[in-house]
């Protein structure tokens, strides 16, 4: 896609908990140069799709914490 950049995260960027996931997966991030969005797919090779800003990127995230799913 013309005008996203590859972007990676450090522990500064998200919560404890999305880095974790973040850290541990094969997902891949994008950011739109002029309107600053995300986009993620789950690897390197596969289309990405829009995810929204910073705030959905951490609930993005947070949906593949296996603990999620005990909460």
């Amino acid at each position: 896609m013309k005008g996203i950049d590859r972007i990676y995260f450090d522990d500064n960027d998200l919560s404890e908990r999305a880095y974790s996931v973040y850290i541990n997966s094969d997902l891949t991030f994008y950011r739109e140069e002029k309107s600053g969005v995300y986009y993620a797919g789950l690897n390197h090779k596969e289309d990405p799709v829009e995810i929204g800003n910073l705030q959905d990127v951490e609930k993005y995230l947070i949906s593949f914490d296996e603990n999620e799913m005990e909460d």
